[in-house]
């Protein structure tokens, strides 16, 4: 709050209220303060107390646990038992103790020799008996212990499987052995124990729970090593008498127990101990608040007394503001205030003055802003509206000035498109006090959309931005053409993206070319490897086209013309392409070159395309010049500019020279009709009516050729586009010799007239008719096709036949119309019943030797009948053709091959499976395909064929074969018999058995793994035992030499060196804990690997996962295989990356993994001088961690590379390899979700690189 928003009767009442309030409150703070302290000092001694009386309690309960032991063991040893087996006393020390779960009397080798047992559990003796029991693994690091007497950890119970606790006593040679179940102890402990207290427990050495209040903690065996004051207590072998957990809110006491290195502990919930000080918090709080209530009324009266005669004076002041000044001073008892107001009366008389100077001094500021050619304008930033705007908003915009003043009118006028940003750009600017201009869009009063250039100052207060002021210049001409600039950038820019185009430029002084990205592309060149010199760019130019380019720019440079070219390049990944450029030279003053300015472009695919057309053309032009009919190309002036052999030929010309360039509008050869009428020049098409879209289809003419001979043509012509000429078309006319067919025409004629008195009896309609359309003829046929008598029709003029067009009954045909020929044209004829019947109309004109027309003659044949029945063949073709395409798509869909053969079994026929399948000697001459290269292009019969076969039996015949790409194919074949019963055809269906046949041999495979687990689950309890008690018996004698190991030194420094084991102490003492180690990491890898031969047979159950270093698990797996590495190769490099992140796996399987690739690197290699590299990474792209080993041995072949991790399939059978090696740690990687990935080159060497997620990546993806 700033000080002038503080009123004094604001300030009056805070202050009462701080000196009424503050004394109570900081009494009632130091009040609870104290209290608070002495009763958390309670608390820790109270909860300290409990974890004492707990470990007291624990005490108690292994003395009671001792004594019934040593009881026993007298039983057993003083013979007070004689009458009695050791089972029975065993079994009764069980019952009467009600201590332990079970008593164990076992022997120096580990072996259970003798049990007691609860008589519930009596019915398990036989099956404990004779196991190892493993006391090494359980006293391992045992902290407390007495002569005679033992006691262990946490242990699961071999009875129960339950957590238990182990003690032992020794009985002669064997050992008594007590298992007390964690409830037993948890029983007796806190069998006194109140329930409102908080959490008690008891851990083990190792931070395990004994016994907790919560039964279900302790028989999970919860760990509290997270607890820095736990662990503390263990390690320093100490009590903890106070402490606080700051994040459970907890009081905590731990009390140590030496005689077994366990610690009691007792906890107190801070919420639950502290109800106490509740009550007293309450208390005060009602007390402050009472106090505060009570002193604000006592501020609020004093306040309101000091107050009265400022009042007064407020109102005054008030009028003032409201521009009142022509008011009296005021008049009152206190002599201040009436002082006050008559220097006010003064100011007042003083304004009045200043009053008129400022309007005067507004009126030369008005015209000022009248005369400036821009909209001057001032804006009240609260009210977010103008308070000044100059007339010259009218002009611009179009609106009032009185609009403008409008709140909101700015924003509201702003263009859409602009507001928002325009709006958030000005109210930043203000907010930090600055001065800015911004451009944005004004929509006018008529629509229009005016840029304005806003020119903005802001004024401020104290800081805080009061107001703004400024000018708006109208821009909309400026920014137009600034967009038209813009615009015509971006094509340009657009053009050269699109094109691929690139501009380049060379400077003749500086030796400098600059040019532009595209030519990265066009050149494919690295921007790199460009040096900006035009030697560098002319480098990639092809040697075959070098010396061209430089002459072509040399030329163009003294020359001063436009340079172009089409030039190779080599780009930097080593493509070959086709670029096109052009360029021209930029001259000075004095007449020397300064600049060369081009473009390039990338002509590649234009060059190939121009390579395909020439060959394209090639062989069109071979099969137009082996075409029988004869072509010719006519430029506009019907000159011919291209012919092929046969025009030459048919118009008996000796060569194309000759033809070549004749004008056939200037020359034109000889022309006639069918009727032997010459045509007239005049009468030939105009040339340029092919241009509007007229064509010739058909035309028969007479042509007298360049040897006199007359030659009968059929003539089709029409405009064709062509890079012949210069207008880009030609006139394409392709003419065929019919010559015998019209001379046996004109025979035919004369022929028909001399057969006319056999036309009367044809059976066909047959009528002619003369000149002026009267009958002249007409057979009985016509009398009975047209139901009229002769005598009615003959010598009658144009008769109504009935006849209209087909598909039309409206349409009626004149049959005297024209005089050209007809044949077959297919007409309908209405008869007197009103049916219709279908008539196929021959006509044709007759004329006399003069070629005088004479009339018509027609023959109408009645095809109503041939009509129905081709229309029903149609038909019938039409389903056979559905039938025969639905017959091939459901062959093409069936999905074995299907062929039919020849009897020298050739291929006839084959569906779209068998012709996928086909070699591509049969893809290239289909008829050469034969059964034999079907299969794997055998020169002979397969072994009992199934072609052969049937063709000799005449029945089904089948036969596995070995097929193209190594498949398996099961093959039918099925002879067609002609009437004779000899094969003439055989089908052939080839079915693929492939993945069949695999997966029959994986079920083979699946038997073996199954044996294979079988075997390993028989083995697997006779390796487990002196395994289990290597990993347990190991630790013991590690810890018992690092014991013995100093008293053994001062033994060395006393008497010198000596022999330890064979070995002097001075070498043995530097490596017998490392042989321990490598001893219980090799026990270790067997338990494993026999694990994985059980896991391999069983279900893919991963083991438990832990945080692992790759680096380290790589250097454990590299010394175990040291040996080995260095028989095989004198050159072995490692690699390790730093800072790479763990990975969350097991270190046990991951060192197998890496085992089994260091092995097979050493066995691929030839000889020592051949090297092995190992080295870790951590690909961050991915977030895997990277293990890569790569050896220079002899390399994998292909086909067995795909194979490389099948079970039992290997390349070293013959050296005792089994096939399982990478099975097995392919298997374990795709457990860990990492990845096995192999690359091989055959005599240069192998390269395996294993990839594990690291943990946070491993994280996430759960």
């Amino acid at each position: 709050m700033k000080h002038s928003d503080l009123s004094l009767r604001k300030d009056l009442l805070i202050k009462f209220l701080l000196a009424a309030v503050l004394p109570v409150l900081v009494f009632g703070l130091g009040v609870a303060f104290y209290y608070n302290s002495n009763l958390v000092e309670s608390i820790q001694g109270s909860v300290y107390k409990r974890a004492t009386r707990i470990k007291f309690e624990v005490i108690k309960f292994l003395d009671d646990s001792l004594r019934a032991m040593n009881m026993t063991r007298d039983l057993i040893l003083t013979g007070d038992h004689s009458n009695l087996p050791t089972e029975q006393v065993l079994n009764s020390a069980v019952a009467n103790a009600d201590i332990f779960e079970a008593l164990y009397l076992v022997n120096d080798k580990g072996r259970i020799v003798d049990i007691g047992l609860p008589e519930s559990r009596r019915q398990l003796r036989q099956s404990l008996l004779g196991i190892d029991f493993p006391l090494g693994g359980i006293f391992r690091g045992v902290v407390s212990q007495t002569e005679e007497f033992f006691w262990s950890d946490t242990y699961v119970s071999l009875l129960t499987g339950e957590p238990s606790i182990f003690a032992t006593i020794p009985v002669g040679r064997q050992k008594l052995v007590g298992s007390i179940s964690l409830d037993k102890i948890g029983d007796y402990v806190f069998r006194n124990l109140e329930d409102d207290f908080g959490e008690v427990g008891v851990v083990d050495r190792h931070g395990t729970l004994v016994a907790h209040t919560d039964r279900r903690l302790a028989r999970q065996r919860v760990n509290l090593n997270f607890h820095p004051e736990v662990v503390l207590a263990l390690k320093e072998r100490r009590d903890v008498t106070r402490h606080f957990d700051k994040k459970n809110r907890d009081f905590f006491g731990i009390s140590f127990i030496p005689e077994t290195g366990w610690a009691a502990y007792s906890s107190r919930n801070y919420s639950l101990a502290m109800k106490p000080v509740r009550g007293v918090r309450h208390s005060l709080i009602a007390i402050i608040v009472f106090s505060v209530l009570l002193a604000g009324f006592a501020a609020m009266g004093l306040a309101q007394r000091v107050l009265r005669p400022l009042t007064s004076l407020t109102s005054y002041v008030r009028k003032v503001a409201d521009g009142e000044f022509n008011i009296e001073p005021l008049n009152t008892r206190y002599g201040e205030v009436n002082t006050l107001t008559g220097e006010f009366h003064k100011m007042c008389h003083a304004l009045l003055d200043r009053e008129g100077a400022l309007r005067q001094s507004e009126e030369r500021y008005r015209g000022l802003i009248n005369s400036i050619d821009g909209i001057v304008w001032e804006f009240d930033i609260e009210h977010f509206r103008f308070t000044f705007v100059s007339p010259a908003a009218e002009s611009i915009l179009g609106f009032p000035v009185d609009e403008w003043y409008q709140e909101g009118f700015w924003q509201e006028h702003i263009h859409p498109d602009d507001r928002e940003t325009a709006m958030a750009y000005c109210i930043d600017q203000t907010d930090q006090g600055l001065d800015h201009q911004f451009d944005y869009r004004m929509i006018g009063k008529d629509g229009r959309v005016v840029w304005i250039h806003d020119l903005v100052s802001v004024q401020s207060d104290q800081g805080k931005p009061t107001g703004l002021s400024g000018v708006m210049i109208d821009v909309t001409e400026e920014m137009a053409i600034r967009s038209e600039l813009d615009e015509s950038q971006q094509r340009f820019a657009l053009a050269k993206r699109l094109t691929g185009t690139g501009l380049w430029d060379y400077d003749f002084r500086t030796r400098r070319l600059y040019w532009s990205s595209e030519h990265y592309t066009v050149f494919g060149a690295d921007p790199d490897s460009f040096d900006g010199t035009l030697e560098n760019a002319l480098r990639r130019i092809l040697p075959e086209d070098r010396a061209r380019v430089d002459a072509e720019m040399e030329e163009g440079a003294k020359g001063g013309h436009m340079i172009s070219s089409d030039f190779r390049v080599a780009g930097d990944d080593g493509q070959i392409r086709w670029v096109h450029t052009v360029g021209n030279v930029i001259y000075d003053d004095s007449g020397e070159p300064v600049r060369m300015i081009g473009l390039v472009q990338d002509v590649s695919e234009k060059k190939a395309i121009e390579q395909s057309l020439i060959e394209s053309e090639e062989k069109y032009r071979s099969l137009i010049d082996t075409m029988a009919e004869g072509l010719m190309l006519l430029d506009l002036n019907g000159v011919i500019i291209e012919c092929n052999p046969s025009a030459i030929s048919i118009l008996e010309l000796n060569s194309r020279d000759r033809m070549i360039g004749k004008n056939l509008w200037r020359e034109p050869p000889e022309f006639f009709r069918t009727n032997m009428q010459a045509i007239p020049a005049e009468e030939w098409p105009d040339l340029s009516s092919f241009y509007q879209g007229t064509s010739i289809e058909g035309l028969v003419l007479g042509v007298r050729n360049f040897a006199g001979k007359l030659v009968w043509l059929r003539i089709n012509a029409e405009m064709f586009a062509t890079d012949l000429t210069e207008t880009g078309t030609a006139l394409l006319v392709t003419f065929a010799d019919i010559s015998d067919f019209v001379l046996a025409e004109q025979s035919l004629r004369n022929t028909i007239e001399t057969f006319s008195a056999l036309v009367t009896a044809a059976p066909l309609a047959i009528m002619t008719t003369n000149p002026l359309g009267q009958i002249t003829a007409w057979n009985d046929a016509a009398e009975e096709q047209f139901d009229q008598e002769r005598s009615d029709i003959l010598g009658q003029s144009y008769p109504d036949l009935g006849l209209y067009m087909e598909g039309s009954s409206s349409e009626e045909f004149n049959w005297q119309h024209g005089t050209d020929i007809l044949r077959g044209h297919e007409l309908l004829q209405r008869k007197k019943d009103g049916s219709y019947a279908n008539i196929r109309l021959y006509r044709a004109p007759l004329f006399d030797e003069k070629k005088v027309f004479l009339g018509l003659v027609g023959i109408i044949e009645d095809v109503t009948e041939s009509k129905t029945i081709q229309q029903q063949l149609e038909i019938n073709e039409e389903r056979f053709r559905l039938l025969f395409e639905e017959f091939q798509a459901l062959l093409n869909g069936i999905p074995d091959a299907i062929m039919l053969l020849s009897t020298d079994r050739r291929l006839i026929w084959a569906n779209e499976v068998a012709n996928r399948m086909l070699l591509d000697t049969c893809e290239q001459n289909p008829e050469q395909c034969s059964c034999e290269q079907f299969c794997v292009s055998r020169e002979k019969d397969c072994e009992k064929c199934p072609v052969s076969m049937s063709l000799k039996s005449i029945r089904l015949e089948e036969a596995l074969i070995e097929g193209p790409g190594e498949k398996m194919l099961g093959v039918k074949a099925f002879p067609l018999t002609n009437e004779f019963g000899t094969a003439n055809r055989v089908i052939v269906i080839a079915s693929d058995v492939t993945e069949k046949t695999l997966l029959r041999e994986e079920a083979e495979r699946a038997g073996r793994l199954a044996s294979l687990g079988e075997l390993s689950a028989g083995i697997a309890h006779e390796i487990n035992n002196p395994t289990g008690l290597l990993l347990m018996n190991l630790p013991l004698l590690r810890d018992a030499l690092n014991d013995a190991m100093p008293i053994l030194e001062d033994y060395s420094k006393e008497h010198g060196d000596f022999f330890f084991g064979g070995i002097r102490f001075s070498r043995m003492s530097s490596q017998v804990l490392s042989i321990m180690d490598e001893s219980f990491n090799s026990a270790r890898r067997i338990r494993g690997i026999v694990e994985d031969l059980k896991r391999f047979a069983r279900s893919n159950d991963q083991d438990d996962l832990e945080r692992v270093e790759i680096n380290q698990a790589v250097k454990q797996s590299i010394k175990l295989v040291t040996v080995k590495i260095n028989k095989s190769t004198n050159r072995f490099a490692c690699n390790f990356a730093e800072h790479i992140p763990p990975v969350m796996a097991n270190s046990l399987r991951i060192e197998q993994v890496l085992i089994n690739l260091l092995v097979n690197a050493t066995q691929a290699l030839t000889d020592k001088s051949k090297g092995i590299e190992v080295k870790t990474l951590f690909d961050e792209s991915d977030g895997q961690v990277k293990v890569v080993v790569k050896d220079e041995g002899c390399g994998i072949k292909p086909e067995d590379l795909k194979r490389i991790s099948d079970p039992f399939y290997t390349t070293k059978r013959s050296r005792g390899g089994t096939g399982l090696g990478l099975s097995v740690s392919s298997r374990i990687v795709r457990e860990l979700n990492g990845r096995l990935d192999f690359e091989s080159t055959l005599g240069e060497g192998t390269k395996v690189t294993f990839s594990l997620p690291a943990m946070e990546m491993r994280n996430n993806n759960e």
